[in-house]
């Protein structure tokens, strides 16, 4: 009888663990095994500053086991805004401004509490779109600009992108400037093709995106020399 190879042994005794049933309990009781070990935790930042239309951050919580270990029980944290008429939370921790003002975020671990103050600033100032930050991430992310579409060296059906955004002029020529004013019409942006054959309006090879309906209004421009660049990173929870 013929030997398997290590790997594809490893890959079918995985897939028959997957299959067998006995570990899915184990799963359902990791994260109540997580908490019952928790004896503290900490909220990172203690205190979020939003600013600008659509400021948003994350919050991290970081637990203390009793043998002294920090582990990450952000997923096992609830959230709750106090005044979600200025600051909403999501059930990931995600906190949302929606009006200028102070609130607070309750967090829950294992039976224990903190609080968490926001402050709101800046929510009626109109945002200020930039391409090589708004507009190429969202190209990437749904892979317009990949090999296997827009970004390969041909193009795909006359529309070419730069392969991953590594040139964001080109991308913003061939979306404002070329195909005849026809992707981008400022005029009337309902209309831009980018718009309509991404939701699915006319008909589109590619991915197929979600459209509420609504139209962004506002400028994207080109990133000046001084716009956006990244002055500083900053790594927390070193201890981990």
């Amino acid at each position: 009888m013929r030997r398997l190879s290590r790997p594809i042994s490893a890959c079918l005794l995985a897939v028959g663990i997957l299959f067998s049933g006995l570990p899915y309990r184990q799963v359902a009781l990791a994260d109540e095994v997580v908490t019952s070990a928790v004896v503290g935790f900490q909220v990172d930042p203690p205190k979020v500053m939003l600013s600008g239309p659509d400021g948003r951050y994350t919050l991290l919580v970081n637990g203390q086991r009793a043998d002294g270990r920090t582990i990450d029980v952000t997923h096992q944290a609830s959230f709750r805004s106090l005044a979600p008429q200025i600051v909403q939370v999501t059930s990931r921790g995600e906190v949302l401004g929606v009006a200028d003002g102070e609130a607070t975020i309750e967090v829950a671990v294992a039976g224990r509490q903190q609080n968490v103050e926001v402050e709101v600033t800046g929510t009626k100032t109109q945002r200020q779109f930039n391409f090589d930050n708004d507009i190429e991430p969202l190209l990437a992310h749904f892979g317009c600009n990949s090999s296997g579409c827009h970004g390969k060296a041909e193009g795909q059906n006359g529309f070419k992108l730069s392969i991953f955004g590594f040139d964001p002029k080109a991308d913003f020529d061939a979306l404002a400037k070329q195909g005849r004013g026809r992707r981008v019409f400022p005029a009337a942006a309902e209309q831009s093709l980018l718009l309509r054959k991404a939701a699915g309006i006319v008909p589109h090879g590619g991915r197929r995106l979600h459209h509420d309906g609504r139209v962004p209004r506002g400028a994207a421009p080109l990133a000046a020399s001084s716009w956006a660049l990244l002055t500083r990173l900053l790594i927390l929870s070193l201890n981990r």
